[in-house]
């Protein structure tokens, strides 16, 4: 992915990390494999991702990582039921925030994440498939799902 964003644009400035699955199951009924799907999308892609970003970025001396995490992150204090494993995989992306930030900022790359709550996306389908959307919407103040472009407008800034 690094060398061919390198070979068409010559570099690297931004890179948003957006990749995320998330399904309804019992912690007890997780299956190895699905635990391993969840991680690989949600955390490793992050990973791999920023890596490749990372590498270009560093001989430019800037660039900007903007990782998606979530509120159900276990940092933010805010957990549902039933996904388990998606809590899991968007806690480690924090944390992969917070090292990737002290690591890179002496080469010149800010790295940051936004927790997200619900918004209005295919993920959220599950929520409404699940039964659980009116638990999601009375922990929200505005007591409505998020806008993708709501998101996109705070990446614009941490971008900038």
């Amino acid at each position: 992915m690094g060398k061919r964003t390198v070979a068409e644009f010559s570099k690297v400035d931004i890179l948003v990390s957006n990749a995320g699955i998330m399904d309804f199951k019992p912690f007890l009924q997780l299956t190895d494999v699905e635990w391993d799907k969840n991680l690989n999308v949600n955390l490793k892609g992050q990973f791999l991702c920023a890596r490749a970003a990372g590498r270009v970025m560093i001989k430019n001396k800037w660039g900007r990582i903007i990782n998606i995490a979530s509120i159900s992150s276990g940092g933010c204090g805010i957990a549902f039921p039933l996904i388990v494993h998606y809590t899991a995989s968007k806690g480690g992306v924090l944390a992969l925030t917070e090292a990737l930030a002290l690591e890179l900022t002496s080469q010149g790359i800010n790295v940051n994440a936004i927790c997200p709550g619900a918004i209005d996306t295919d993920i959220s389908k599950g929520v409404k498939e699940s039964g659980q959307l009116a638990q999601v919407l009375a922990r929200i103040p505005k007591g409505r799902l998020g806008q993708p472009e709501e998101i996109a407008n705070l990446a614009v800034f941490l971008a900038s």
